[in-house]
């Protein structure tokens, strides 16, 4: 094999020439130097008597074949040419050799560095019809058109679902066989996904990459960036065909779906009972265990509470909300406190003229005023002036 300077260094000028498979017949135009020997390996052309790598000939014999005689130590990845299996392996190995003279970014293959390269020049020469959208190299625009298609041509075999993205269907392989290639160097931790490990790698760097220039939050996931913007703008992008009913991400249109279905997907081996979410499953099965267990960092738990709030450090969820200035607070005891120290610092709008006393909310004011104006609710069935809605209730009970 030749390096890359060795290769500049020849003194031999390129050439293109073709090659004509001696199975289907087809031609393939390369360009090669004007070597014909190459480590004794040399294959003759008969149509055109000239000489070039054996190589050649074996490649395009066995995209027939099937034949892939290169198989990677890591993750059992076979491939058809050595060169595919080098540029395989960078990615076990974090490699990255082709980097952008532009922004610095690198690149484990020579064509994602010249699709990015692109970006630079503005030259974006594939647009797709439907939306307008521009993109540097075809394959891009061809998964593209899939989102407006619904074409999914990569099926699994072992469950029928399928794919618009081959990867996807590679990660999607690993459920079946377990497999997970990716493994942090910190905790060793592994992974189905490489971008799975990088974002579990921010869990060890407290790198936050994705920022918010509204609100000045930052995320550790992109998918997680995605929905907090929508808070902002309001979008809701899915819909449920059955009641028109929008939501901001597609997971809680699936869950919701299921009402309308009836669908219970995540049954409880113990005691067969079903649940719509996975998050009722696994509540329900500490019931058995009387522990609550953290997947991601194998922490458990006495109380479904304490394991719910846990949950929320790696969904990045706040779900008490306080509306005067959008923070958000993990504990609702802590979204209480807030509060608190908020209205200590407030306006009393609500005042009652008869003692003067002031409140926050109106309703604090109208459960107030009860206390001045008992008196003037007379019961009918006892002629008593008492606290209406109380006295009531007693009545009721001794009728």
């Amino acid at each position: 094999m030749y390096t890359s300077e060795e290769k500049c260094n020849q003194r031999t000028q390129k050439r293109k020439i073709h090659h004509v498979c001696p199975q289907k017949g087809k031609k393939i135009y390369i360009r090669v130097h004007e070597i014909t020997q190459i480590d004794n390996q040399i294959y003759q052309c008969l149509e055109r008597e000239q000489n070039f790598c054996e190589n050649l000939a074996q490649m395009c014999e066995r995209t027939y074949t099937g034949e892939k005689p290169y198989r990677c130590d890591m993750c059992e990845k076979t491939f058809i040419q050595s060169s595919d299996l080098i540029s395989h392996q960078r990615i076990h190995n974090y490699e990255k050799p082709y980097k952008c003279s532009k922004c610095e970014k690198s690149f484990w293959h020579h064509l994602a560095l010249s699709g990015h390269q692109r970006t630079h020049a503005g030259k974006k020469f594939y647009t797709c019809d439907i939306c307008g959208k521009n993109f540097g190299q075809s394959s891009d625009l061809l998964v593209h058109q899939r989102s407006h298609t619904g074409e999914k041509p990569y099926l699994c075999n072992e469950c029928d679902k399928c794919f618009s993205r081959s990867t996807n269907l590679i990660r999607h392989r690993r459920t079946h066989t377990g497999e997970k290639p990716f493994k942090c160097l910190e905790c060793e931790k592994a992974f189905s996904g490489k971008s799975d490990l990088i974002s579990h790698q921010r869990t060890h760097t407290g790198e936050r990459p994705y920022k918010c220039n509204k609100c000045e939050k930052s995320y550790r996931h992109r998918s997680a960036f995605i929905v907090h913007k929508r808070v902002h703008t309001g979008e809701k992008p899915y819909k449920c065909s059955a009641c028109e009913k929008c939501f901001g991400q597609k997971s809680d249109l699936i869950v919701h779906q299921r009402i309308h279905t009836g669908e219970k997907p995540y049954k409880c081996l113990e005691c067969m009972r079903s649940f719509t979410r996975s998050a009722n499953l696994i509540r329900h099965q500490a019931t058995h265990t009387h522990t609550f267990k953290c997947l991601e960092y194998e922490k458990s738990f006495n109380s479904s509470s304490d394991f719910i709030v846990h949950q929320r450090i790696h969904m990045e969820e706040k779900p008490h909300q306080w509306s005067m200035c959008e923070s958000g607070f993990l504990l609702g005891m802590d979204f209480v406190a807030q509060q608190k120290m908020r209205t200590q610092t407030e306006e009393l709008h609500y005042k009652y003229g008869a003692c003067n006393k002031s409140f926050h909310h109106s309703s604090a004011l109208l459960q107030h005023q009860t206390v001045h104006i008992d008196d003037e609710y007379i019961c009918n069935m006892s002629e008593k002036g008492l606290d209406l809605s109380s006295h009531a209730s007693e009545t009721s009970r001794m009728s």
